[in-house]
This record gives C-alpha cells, sequence and structure tokens, in this order.
C-alpha cells in the first residue's frame, strides 16, 4: 500500500511538474511574440518617420500611413480623419477596410457623436480606448462596417490642437495593449508634424502660383500699355 501511495505522489507531482513546463514554455512563447510585435512597431515608426518627411501630398502621406498600419500590423481596419481648416468639419480623409462594402465614401464630412469613440478622442485629445464594443454603452455598429470587436482611437495633435484622429479597429476583443496603444500615438505625432508640413507646403506652393500669376498680368499690362502708347504716339 505504501508503494501504492508513493507512485501516486509520485504521478502526481509528475503532471505538475509537466503542467508547470507547458505553462512556462507558453508564457516563453508568449513573451517573444510580444518582444517580435515590439521590435516589428519601433521598426514601423523610424520606416514612417523617414517617409513621410519625403511626403508633401497630403492625400498620399495619409493613404500611406494607413496602408503601413493595416498591412504590417494586421489591423482590421484603419481610418484616418481630419479637420478641414476652411468648415472646422471633422473629415474622413482615408480609410483602409478589410473587405468591406457599403462603406462611407472618403471625403463626405461626418457629424461625430461628441460622446463617441472618434469624437471623444477629438474633444479632448487623448486616446480612446474600448475593448469590446458590445459592452460600450450606446454603441451601434454601422451596417456593413464588419466585424469590429475592440477599436483604439488616437487624436492627431500639434502641439495643442487637434488636427484629427487615427481610428483602428480590430476583430477581437481586448485586441490592443499598452505597446498598440504607444504605436499608434507616437504615429499620430509623427502624422501631425507631416500634415501641417504638407499643408504649408500646398500653401507656399499656392501663394507662389499667385505671384507668378500676378507677375505675369503685369508684365501683360506694361506691354500692352507700351504698345497702346507706341500706337498713340
Amino acid at each position: 500500500k505504501g508503494v501504492w501511495i508513493l507512485a501516486e505522489q509520485f504521478n502526481v507531482m509528475t503532471r505538475a511538474l509537466n503542467e508547470s513546463y507547458t505553462n512556462l514554455e507558453q508564457k516563453v512563447i508568449e513573451r517573444t511574440e510580444k518582444e517580435r510585435q515590439r521590435a516589428e512597431q519601433l521598426r514601423t515608426i523610424n520606416e514612417v518617420s523617414r517617409k513621410i518627411s519625403s511626403i508633401v501630398n497630403l492625400d498620399e502621406l495619409l493613404a500611406y500611413v494607413g496602408n503601413l498600419l493595416r498591412q504590417t500590423f494586421h489591423f482590421y481596419n484603419v481610418n484616418i480623419f481630419l479637420f478641414e481648416p476652411s468648415s472646422g468639419k471633422l473629415m474622413l480623409k482615408t480609410l483602409h477596410f478589410s473587405g468591406q462594402k457599403n462603406v462611407i465614401p472618403v471625403g463626405v464630412p461626418l457629424e461625430m457623436d461628441e460622446e463617441g469613440i472618434i469624437g471623444k478622442a477629438a474633444r479632448t485629445g487623448d486616446y480612446v480606448l474600448v475593448n469590446d464594443l458590445k459592452l460600450e454603452p450606446g454603441f451601434r455598429k454601422p451596417e456593413g462596417l464588419g466585424e469590429t470587436r475592440s477599436e483604439l482611437a488616437v487624436p492627431v495633435r500639434m502641439g495643442g490642437r487637434v488636427l484629427g484622429v487615427l481610428d483602428i479597429e480590430s476583430t477581437e476583443v481586448d485586441g490592443f495593449d499598452e505597446a498598440d496603444v504607444f504605436t499608434a500615438q507616437t504615429l499620430a505625432d509623427q502624422l501631425a508634424v507631416a500634415i501641417d508640413n504638407a499643408r504649408l507646403y500646398q500653401e507656399t506652393r499656392s501663394m507662389a502660383v499667385t505671384e507668378e500669376r500676378n507677375r505675369m498680368a503685369r508684365e501683360i499690362h506694361d506691354t500692352l500699355a507700351q504698345g497702346f502708347t507706341g500706337i498713340i504716339l
């Protein structure tokens, strides 16, 4: 009987050791995957920093950032909203969906609920993370917008001024962690600088075009004036 009890205790200890080893192995795998994701996130941040500094076309810039985020991190949807300088309305400027139908057309001003996810990020200037949209009070899933379960909205801000919102969606509950928030906010801050530069470039270019048109008009006017003066003389 004593041998049987000893054997049973040995089997229990063996099972416990196997479970501990399996749990440890799983934790190592999860930690390795997280480290890989962090390295990929840092690489993407560096890549975006280098790339966006050379893009002066705003539409091209937004499309590049949205597409890079979705492809690199396999996010379900990535949307970028910007406030229009002329009207002050929040406008969807680019969207990168995973097989969606009946989506909102890009370039259409949106009436945003200030208490909604995107509206709250734009109003407060701070990120908004919802881990399970089904538990979010008052959330209504728009028809045709897929299987989004969690959502992260970070403000695109320049100093204390909010230029827009970077909105990222996942099909998984708890689809975002602190590393995702850090990556999204860092990219949003870099995007704000690039947007400001692109708009400044566009304004400078428009001023240069206007000045050139005025110069040509003056030259034409002077040429005509000289011609008419010659005819009169």
